[in-house]
């Protein structure tokens, strides 16, 4: 399958028969979120107005709520079509990304190559009923389940968000909104769930030499600051997640200067393993940071 080009910073769809699956879906989320959620409140107002005057009072819990407007059919309606258009998203994304998966692994593995750092994980980490039980989001495979995880949870934010984060923007604008500390100085950036990166990435943008980690799990890692990251939204890389690795440690949004989840020895000359930087820096090595974000 021929390669697109991209929307923003993640791959387009395969083919264009794909994208115009993928464009109706997302007019369909327009259309639900919109004028039928509006039209939508107003007929359970009312619903809720009746039931008071012909009861005399306010329903009395969120249950009593529910059986007076699940009564009413637009609320049939929009439940259906919310459900219904995130089903028809995941099931669109992972299609076109299929078709030319062996590609898309195989850029995943160019960038876990490329340096300049590397991620560890341990081997024996199990992950916890919680996050097995249910698909979140119900992408099909979860985070955790398909080797294109990233990819399609990116592209799902597209069609999700209805356009409005193609590039991303809605991450850099939330980026941008972020209150400085009293001194104005930001040393250290903990980016918790951080998904494929696109916060991790804004962040990165507007502190460009900072520290930065993601949530840990057991382990301390090392975190060095980094020189500037070189961002191209034509070429950004989505997570690969595997079954066997820890979803939280291998989200990751690379650049095509391998923006990654790194743990860099302060020499930055080596990546080098947690109890190695612990020997070579020291104590004040150990950060609560499960990996560094590093570019070149």
């Amino acid at each position: 399958m021929a390669d697109r080009g991209r929307i923003g910073s993640m791959p387009a769809a395969t083919e264009r028969d794909d994208e115009s699956y993928l464009d109706f879906v997302q007019g369909l989320r327009s259309y639900t979120i919109g004028p039928l959620t509006h039209a939508a409140e107003r007929r359970a107002t009312d619903a809720m107005a009746r039931f008071e005057a012909a009861t005399g009072r306010p329903a009395g819990s969120m249950e009593e709520v529910r059986r007076v407007i699940d009564r009413v059919p637009i609320i049939a309606a929009l439940n259906r079509l919310m459900r219904t258009s995130q089903e028809m998203m995941w099931q669109g994304v992972i299609a076109t990304y299929r078709k030319r998966q062996d590609a898309l692994i195989a850029e995943l593995d160019r960038a876990d190559r490329s340096g300049p750092g590397a991620v560890w994980w341990d081997p024996h980490f199990q992950l916890p009923a919680y996050f097995t039980a249910q698909e979140y989001h119900i992408q099909p495979g979860s985070y955790h389940n398909d080797p294109l995880a990233g990819y399609i949870y990116h592209y799902g934010t597209k069609v999700f968000f209805t356009g409005r984060n193609d590039h991303d923007e809605m991450h850099q604008a939330m980026v941008d909104s972020l209150p400085l500390p009293a001194d104005g100085i930001v040393r250290r950036i903990l980016d918790i769930a951080c998904s494929v990166g696109q916060a991790t990435t804004a962040l990165k943008n507007v502190f460009p030499r900072r520290r930065y980690g993601g949530s840990r799990r057991r382990r301390r890692w090392c975190a060095t600051p980094t020189s500037a990251l070189s961002i191209s939204g034509s070429r950004s890389i989505a997570s690969r997640r595997s079954p066997k690795r820890p979803a939280f440690l291998t989200m990751r949004s690379i650049s095509p200067t391998a923006f990654s989840s790194s743990t860099r020895c302060r020499s930055r000359s080596v990546s080098r393993s947690p109890a190695s930087c612990a020997a070579c820096c020291g104590p004040a090595a150990s950060s609560p940071f499960t990996t560094s974000r590093t570019g070149s």
